[in-house]
């Protein structure tokens, strides 16, 4: 489980599992001991294995979720390395004074792009609706280890699926959708001075190499057609797998892996996985099935929430049961915690 980890973590994280191992079901769990996981299921009142300490811990340790999507190579970072591409295949010069991009990072500092710069300002208020929502999701499957083992048929079906609420269902399938059709929405083509992304295309060519560049209409061209293919779904992402890892979902705002690479064609990255966080999901075989009639909650909110931002930078550090320490991987003993209570 810890394995390529360092020693102190994984000693973290088996006095975590220890901890959690070593308890007995109470015999009737106060709100105090649930902190938010209560608003996960009935829980209060029944012979839960959670105490506060394991609720505190797994309401800021999804957190860890946070890194991994926001400093993925999203659709916005795609447009403008495509771009940086196109230009520099153009045979037209770069204005007296400006020097051609190398990547696209070098449009992210430059002032004078001013519809840029506002793009990427809607484009951080994306990313931070993508990631709460998946952050509240992942919140919602971890503090399911806090059902009571009085109450277990009530909340998994016979063949061990989880039973999660209707409502809660379509709340996380519509806030996921809105939050992918943001960025469909940043990236929606326009026309000249209808404030869509051809305007701001078209102010990054003009401040390299000019309004009279012979490829400004190529390159306006190309980039239109290869945004027109921007793989990005907003069904990516499903309510019923909890346990699983969605790497679909996971990887929604990067939109299609080949963007990149059809820029390298003449004027007319595989998707980043993310492999040394993968640690972090929460894994189970079986997915969830939903009820109009009961179940889980599987969005659970935290006031630690809004400290999720468009970089990743969150603070994730807490209390585990037994350490101090809180490490990437601690979340994937959850998946054991989950075994544990069937």
């Amino acid at each position: 489980m810890a394995a390529g980890n360092s020693q102190q973590a994984e000693d973290a994280a088996n006095k975590f599992a220890s901890y959690f191992e070593d308890k007995k079901p109470s015999s009737g769990a106060t709100a105090d001991d649930l902190g938010v996981c209560s608003q996960s299921g009935s829980y209060t009142g029944k012979q839960s294995c959670c105490d506060a300490k394991i609720t505190k811990f797994l309401e800021k340790a999804v957190l860890q979720k946070v890194k991994p999507l926001q400093t993925q190579n999203g659709i916005i970072n795609k447009l403008l390395n495509i771009l940086a591409k196109l230009i520099n295949k153009t045979t037209c010069p770069a204005l007296q004074g400006v020097t051609k991009p190398a990547t696209g990072k070098d449009f992210l500092s430059n002032t004078n792009l001013a519809k840029l710069q506002a793009l990427l300002t809607q484009g951080k208020n994306c990313k931070i609706q993508f990631a709460k929502t998946q952050v509240q999701f992942a919140r919602g499957a971890v503090c399911t280890v806090c059902a009571g083992v009085d109450q277990l048929s009530s909340l998994f079906d016979s063949s061990g699926k989880l039973i999660i609420s209707q409502s809660s269902s379509d709340a996380y399938q519509t806030a996921t959708t809105q939050s992918l059709q943001c960025f469909i929405d940043l990236i929606t083509w326009g026309t000249a001075g209808s404030g869509g992304i051809f305007d701001v295309v078209s102010e990054i060519i003009t401040t390299y190499v000019g309004d009279k560049c012979a490829d400004k209409a190529k390159i306006l061209s190309k980039a239109q057609n290869i945004l027109q293919n921007h793989g990005i779904k907003t069904n990516s992402c499903k309510s019923t797998t909890v346990y699983s890892k969605q790497p679909n979902c996971d990887g929604a705002q990067q939109g299609d892996s080949t963007l990149e690479s059809q820029a390298d064609s003449s004027l007319g990255r595989r998707f980043l996985e993310q492999m040394e966080f993968e640690n972090i999901r929460v894994l189970q075989t079986a997915d969830s099935t939903t009820s109009s009639s009961g179940g889980v909650n599987i969005l659970v909110t935290s006031t630690t929430d809004s400290t999720i931002d468009a970089d990743g930078n969150v603070d994730a550090t807490t209390d585990t049961p037994g350490s101090s320490v809180i490490n990437s991987f601690l979340l994937s003993s959850i998946a054991i915690l989950l075994l544990i209570i069937y």
